[in-house]
């Protein structure tokens, strides 16, 4: 669709060009006939652009209910109106109603993006929830192992210290998160949008490398935790020897 649609205004700005230079009926016609094409082709790619949108947000398993409906209704009514006009694109005759349309569409765009910026940037902290989830029950796994080890008499403490750093890092991801939450706020607030969505970004990437940090942590832990369990089975092997 975006390719199309680059083709439709490279045709548009080329009859045009034309026109200008050759000022008669056929090439006005010819000008009205590829912006017709370039306005529906824009069009297209815009409620291809929301579709996607769409279909993210509805395969995110993490964001609420609410949320998720209060998004899906505003990008479904967007979607509505492009198609509308489509028809009037289709059914547009003249110069001047073509332009009307084409300030009609950069309108509409011009309140989309920044509302999408917010979508987007929901999208992604939610994103992040399922990752806080698998880091908690990491957390979990890895403290059932340490008790493990310390009932068979096993050093912990390096571990302990690795668990807990992890665990920090965890929770500052998670702090991270909710700051980004409250940076966005809903889609239906447009105040100060760039601003929201510039904190928002900065709060994701703060989640993001507490994240990273933490998977740093987690790699040394199961290092260890693999270097415990050769130690066990050569224990075990030297008593079956032992015993033989």
């Amino acid at each position: 669709t975006k390719q199309e649609y680059q083709e439709a205004r490279q045709d548009f700005i080329d009859a045009r060009n034309i026109y200008q230079r050759e000022k008669n009926e056929l090439r006005l016609r010819d000008v009205i006939s590829k912006l017709k094409n370039f306005l529906l082709r824009s069009d297209q790619t815009m409620v291809a652009y929301l579709q996607d949108v769409k279909i993210k947000v509805s395969s995110n398993e993490n964001i609420d209910a609410q949320t998720k409906a209060n998004i899906m209704s505003d990008i479904s009514e967007d979607i509505s109106w492009l198609e509308a006009k489509q028809s009037e694109i289709n059914g547009a005759t003249t110069k001047q109603e073509l332009i009307s349309l084409s300030r009609q569409l950069k309108d509409k765009w011009d309140e989309i993006k920044p509302k999408h910026k917010i979508i987007a940037g929901i999208y992604y902290v939610h994103r992040i929830d399922g990752l806080l989830d698998k880091g908690d029950r990491i957390s979990d796994r890895i403290q059932n192992v340490i008790d493990e080890l310390k009932d068979q008499g096993k050093d912990t403490t390096r571990l302990e210290e690795l668990l807990l750093d992890f665990n920090v890092k965890i929770s500052g991801a998670a702090t991270a998160r909710q700051k980004a939450i409250g940076a966005f706020g809903g889609i239906d607030d447009r105040s100060d949008i760039e601003v929201r969505v510039s904190d928002g970004r900065v709060y994701i990437q703060q989640a993001h490398d507490a994240l990273i940090a933490a998977h740093g942590d987690l790699r040394e832990i199961l290092k260890i935790l693999k270097d415990y369990k050769l130690e066990i089975r050569t224990q075990t092997k030297g008593e079956a020897n032992a015993q033989i």
